[in-house]
């Protein structure tokens, strides 16, 4: 949970803030499910305006991984056009994305394009 004071808070605010006992989202949802219970613990005046669901959601992709390529440093590219193929795993989702030589041969000609201009 963020909390940020507004212009013209007073020390009174603060010292509010300050005292209240607040716990980790974690914490709280482990204990009871209802958030809506724990905000108006703490604020008596809180008023939900919206609600969203959260999930972890990775959205990598082949096509991402090869701009990402294509954002590296000329030099960096040729080193990898000489490779016979490449793996790259994504680092949030442990997802294996393969590229053999033809994808290397397209990446390395969208880097020849974009040099060219």
């Amino acid at each position: 949970m963020i909390i940020e004071l507004l212009p013209n808070h007073t020390e009174e605010d603060i010292e509010y803030l300050e005292s209240l006992k607040l716990e980790p989202i974690s914490s709280v949802l482990a204990k009871n499910d209802n958030l809506n219970d724990y905000l108006n613990l703490l604020f008596k005046d809180a008023e939900v305006l919206e609600t969203k669901t959260v999930e972890y959601k990775c959205d990598c992709s082949r096509e991402r991984f090869m701009a990402n390529i294509l954002a590296l440093p000329r030099k960096d590219i040729d080193e990898l056009a000489m490779e016979d193929h490449l793996e790259i795993k994504c680092e949030f989702c442990d997802k294996l994305y393969k590229f053999d030589k033809n994808d290397i041969e397209t990446i390395l000609s969208y880097a020849n394009r974009k040099q060219d201009n």
